[in-house]
């Protein structure tokens, strides 16, 4: 069976952890892809829902953190609303990213006490469908851009080229 986010349901249709780590780290994979394609000028670019793409970013580890932490508690995904900007606005990409990364490994401990704890941890896959949206919105604003190699060799040689050739 299927669970929802295309991964295979374990007993009672819920998703079997190990599924959900997969796609977690899919989710993830996915979102670095498309922000490693991005300039720093592209994060203060619009996302497509009004918001720039660093303050989308800068909203997901917080709602992360909130939805592991209702799934802890017994709650489901989005029962309570997660407070977005305020001072997180203030961050720079590189301190987004980190606290993404940081926000993850508080997920998969909570992944890792519920499946322990033989609870469900569907509540879990929002944070896959959050990243999976949000990486979708950044590939939809920005076109693809030349690999870093493609994009020195069509620039003219600085100066002229080499003085001594």
């Amino acid at each position: 069976m299927r669970a929802r986010g295309g991964g295979e349901a374990g007993a009672g249709g819920r998703p079997d952890a190990a599924v959900l780590r997969e796609r977690l780290r899919r989710s993830r994979a996915g979102l670095l892809e498309a922000l490693g394609r991005l300039t720093e000028q592209d994060f203060a670019g619009a996302a497509g829902d009004g918001r720039s793409v660093l303050e989308l970013i800068a909203d997901l580890a917080p709602a992360e953190r909130a939805d592991a932490a209702r799934a802890l508690a017994g709650g489901g995904a989005g029962d309570a609303p997660v407070a977005a900007g305020g001072a997180r606005r203030a961050l720079i990409a590189a301190q987004a990213i980190h606290d993404l990364a940081g926000a993850r490994r508080g997920t998969l401990r909570a992944l890792a006490a519920l499946e322990e704890a033989g609870r469900p941890a569907s509540a879990l896959e929002a944070i896959a469908e959050r990243e999976e949206r949000s990486a979708a919105a950044i590939r939809a604003r920005s076109p693809a851009r030349p690999p870093d190699g493609a994009r020195r060799a069509a620039r003219p040689p600085r100066g002229g080229g080499n003085p001594r050739a």
